[in-house]
């Protein structure tokens, strides 16, 4: 297996782990402990273990200042076996019901969680985005990376009550996730002298994606542990003075978009409903980016065409939201329902791809972006956890006012600094010499 496998297949396995173990693990308190206060112990417990390091401590937000100080593969290996450890606590718990060995594993999952796709971002990014700033290598790896990540979350869906089998499914998706990023290398392997080369060997599909076409260079070195004297912050201090507040701003303002629906979502799953409704709509979701974020990969994208494609899809989304709290026919609203999905799948490809241009391609301080952008996800998920037990009970149309809110106060602040980019940019430059008289 060639050097371009483990690249994608670890980013996708780490992903899919990640999420994993905080969605379909949470139903198997459901299923499998019969004392109704132990569960809640159990979801309040993962509950915290989520919200205080990824919200309160900052967490995606430090483990980006660290990826970009001594590079993200040595941070990825971490993370991976941070969750064995936790997966070698949390099974033997769960198998001789013991509410401790849990609660601890549950630590190990949470202060991983977010940072672990923060890591997976950053490593292809630096990978497979060119030193001429072109998207054309990375647009494909990350309708792969969509397809194989989601992917692997549905197949637990062919079951349909818990078993053995989810548990052991886990266990499979971090174990290859942690064999996988140790083969993870810096450099491209000499044998093949440049990542064309080594394209040539993967199978039709990749290949055809990729065109095999050469990649002049890219940020791999990014990935590798720096030297001491490039630990300084007069290359981020120079980035925030030429415009990089504006960048961060729009993965702020992208985060609170895609963020507030994941947030509602995953307090959903972390509550302690017994409907299946909430496992459906994760699931469905999940197929929705997978499909959705391969499709796109097809298409040829530029800055433009993204954002129009982000507001449009949120306005979509903003309209699925007013349609579903009316009174309309049930049939009426599973096609909203389908809309709704869509549009959170193309939001999620396409705010991906739309990052690096975003951080103006300074990937040097990719993982401090994509940092703020987990941060802001990990806090709206703790709004949605309050929204859900505090105000669920009110009516739906108070309820979808606090939801539509923040999704619009960001849209319009994004439209704003993109307007303010696209002003600027047209704005004539005089090569002239002024006249004097």
């Amino acid at each position: 297996m060639k050097n371009f496998y483990w690249k994608v297949l670890s980013c996708s396995f780490s992903g899919a782990t990640a999420i994993y173990w905080f969605s379909e693990i949470s139903y198997a308190f459901q299923k499998h402990f019969d004392d109704e206060e132990t569960i809640e112990t159990l979801v309040q417990v993962i509950t915290v273990s989520l919200y205080f390091p990824n919200t309160f401590l900052f967490l995606p937000i430090l483990g980006g200042v660290m990826i970009d100080y001594i590079g993200v593969i040595p941070i990825l290996q971490f993370l991976n076996m941070a969750y064995v450890i936790g997966a070698a606590m949390f099974i033997p718990g769960f198998i001789f019901k013991n509410v401790w060995l849990i609660i601890l594993a549950s630590l190990f999952f949470g202060f991983s969680l977010h940072l672990n796709f923060t890591a997976t971002y950053v490593y292809l990014s630096n990978t497979f985005i060119t030193k001429t700033k072109s998207l054309r290598h990375f647009q494909p790896v990350l309708g792969i990376y969509f397809l194989l990540g989601y992917l692997l979350l549905c197949i637990p869906m062919l079951v349909k009550d818990y078993s053995v089998f989810k548990l052991s499914f886990g266990a499979f998706l971090m174990l290859v996730s942690t064999a996988l990023c140790f083969f993870l290398k810096v450099k491209p392997n000499p044998e093949y002298g440049s990542i064309k080369n080594a394209t040539a060997t993967l199978p039709a599909l990749s290949s055809l994606l990729l065109k095999n076409e050469d990649i002049d260079g890219t940020f791999i070195e990014f990935n590798e542990k720096r030297d001491e004297d490039e630990m300084n912050v007069d290359g981020f201090l120079y980035f925030l003075k030429d415009g990089g507040i504006k960048g961060f701003l729009k993965i702020a303002t992208l985060g609170i978009i895609i963020g507030i629906v994941l947030g509602v979502n995953i307090s959903q799953i972390l509550s302690t409903s017994t409907e299946p409704l909430p496992q459906y709509i994760s699931s469905v979701r999940f197929m929705s980016c997978a499909i959705i974020g391969f499709i796109l990969s097809f298409l040829k994208w530029g800055k433009t065409k993204l954002e129009n494609t982000i507001v449009m899809a949120t306005l979509t989304y903003i309209g699925c939201l007013i349609l579903a709290g009316l009174s309309i026919p049930q049939v009426a609203k599973i096609g909203v329902f389908i809309v709704q999905n869509i549009t959170i799948g193309i939001n999620c490809y396409t705010i991906y791809l739309y990052f690096p241009y975003a951080m103006k391609f300074r990937v040097e301080n990719m993982g401090k972006g994509i940092g703020i952008f987990w941060w802001i996800i990990s806090l709206q998920t703790f709004l949605g956890s309050w929204l859900n037990k505090n105000i669920i009970s009110l009516d739906s149309l108070t309820y979808d006012t606090v939801i539509l809110l923040p999704i619009i106060v960001a849209l319009v602040i994004f439209v704003v600094l993109i307007s303010n980019d696209r002003g600027t940019n047209m704005k004539p430059r005089s090569n002239s010499m002024p006249i004097s008289f």
